[in-house]
């Protein structure tokens, strides 16, 4: 049996983190929470991260940035 969905409850960092990871791994996530600000804060957390992720991994197809 694999995980293909999660609701991970509160959007603080931990909570975004969590949802984060996930969705990195090809999960489905959702994110709950009583505050439509955190809410939107964790979609800006999101949208901050996975974009740097896209730019780390074209840096490293493009061989400027080392693995180890």
């Amino acid at each position: 049996m694999s995980v293909q969905k999660i609701a991970v409850i509160g959007g603080g960092t931990m909570g975004s983190g969590i949802a984060l990871t996930a969705a990195t791994h090809g999960i489905d996530a959702a994110i709950v929470d009583t505050s439509d600000e955190q809410l939107q804060r964790a979609k800006k957390y999101h949208t901050i991260q996975i974009t740097l992720k896209e730019l780390s991994l074209r840096k490293i197809s493009l061989g400027k940035i080392g693995i180890r």
